[in-house]
């Protein structure tokens, strides 16, 4: 049984050479299930391809003397992690993955439900800002500050995994809230000030949504002077719950 995953990665769509692009899926098995995950494929978007390993995420197995035990081991279960590379070639659009058909090292394949993998093309941060620095903690929280170049508004902040993650994450821009943002109708901030961003990601008790993994972008949308409108990816807004008990995994399966 697989982890729910939502995350946003990017890539750079005007590459003429491959592109690996680095993620990581856990997954619920026996204890004494002695396969692993070896290959996977994307049947949703068939010239992807995912180079995979369960053993560490920079060999993927090669000359990796294998372990008798793999993964973590509490009671009947066993949490397993699979270290993928996805190769990728001339992609120019965005692809959304919700499906992943994993190959095992006995020679038996399966199609299991993954969550949601956004690919979306990387771009250049906006000129109407310049970042100044930046910071973030354990505990989940980030700031990061710019200089405003430019007389601006921020219109909005947007993003498909945001709007489904925005009850566990808050995000702040000067002090103003999401919600606040949306009841003013714009923040404007002047040429020469700073816009401070701040995000905090919330725990949660409720074991599905532990156990659920994101490491998402949202999208601040700014607009210039001149009407120019541009946007600035929002970092640092992620979850990874590493508590693993009996109790938790068998209420979870």
């Amino acid at each position: 049984m697989f982890f729910d995953h939502y995350y946003d990665l990017s890539f750079i769509s005007d590459s003429d050479s491959y592109q690996d692009i680095p993620f990581e899926l856990g997954y619920i098995t026996n204890a004494n299930d002695s396969r692993t995950v070896v290959e996977v494929s994307f049947p949703e978007h068939p010239d992807l391809y995912g180079m995979a390993s369960e053993y560490n995420m920079h060999g993927f197995g090669w000359g990796y003397e294998e372990r008798e035990q793999h993964g973590d081991i509490f009671g009947q279960y066993s949490v397993r992690t699979v270290y993928l590379q996805m190769r990728m070639y001339d992609i120019e659009e965005d692809r959304t993955i919700t499906k992943a058909e994993l190959y095992f090292s006995d020679g038996s394949n399966m199609v299991v439900d993954i969550g949601q993998i956004n690919l979306y093309k990387h771009e250049h941060s906006p000129n109407l800002l310049k970042h100044m620095s930046g910071s973030a903690s354990s505990a989940g929280t980030s700031e990061s500050r710019y200089n405003v170049l430019e007389e601006i508004s921020i219109l909005k902040i947007e993003g498909p995994l945001y709007e489904k993650f925005d009850h566990r994450i808050e995000i702040e821009m000067n002090g103003v809230d999401s919600d606040t943002l949306h009841d003013m109708g714009g923040l404007s901030v002047e040429k020469g000030h700073n816009l401070t961003l701040f995000s905090r990601v919330k725990p949660v008790d409720e074991i599905l949504e532990r156990y659920t993994r994101f490491d998402i972008h949202p999208e601040l949308i700014i607009l210039g002077e001149d009407g120019n409108r541009q946007s600035l990816r929002i970092y640092n807004t992620s979850s990874e719950d590493y508590r693993y008990h009996f109790m938790d995994l068998y209420r979870y399966t």
